[in-house]
């Protein structure tokens, strides 16, 4: 599930220190497409990269729109991978490395993407 947390802070009147207190508010967005999948974010946008199951990694990289509250593909990975990790460079490319390739199989392979 995808989850959005609002946090604004308030002054409290029943404390003599005006001592902030943090609110906050989850509010569910919707349900990831596939598990395994690792997230990014580039320029607020949540992305999922692969996923799917150990015997059907994917290779899909989705993007989320809070606006539709909807994933749409928005790239490929060059091979399938499940349980990645992503970075985002401060050059505005996505970095993504590690994971399992399918049954039993590990990499420590990492790639390097420009976002257009």
């Amino acid at each position: 599930k995808v989850y959005q947390l609002c946090v604004s802070l308030q002054q409290t009147t029943t404390d003599s220190a005006n001592t902030p207190q943090v609110i906050t508010e989850w509010t569910n967005l919707c349900d990831l497409p596939h598990e395994g999948c690792g997230l990014g974010s580039i320029n607020g946008c949540l992305l999922t990269v692969g996923g799917g199951n150990v015997l059907n990694p994917i290779t899909t990289i989705l993007g989320f729109s809070p606006i539709t509250n909807t994933w749409k593909t928005v790239g490929e990975l060059p091979e399938p991978r499940l349980y990645c990790t992503t970075v985002l460079l401060p050059t505005g490319e996505l970095l993504v490395m590690g994971a399992r390739d399918g049954p039993g199989s590990h990499t420590n392979k990492m790639w390097r993407a420009a976002i257009v």
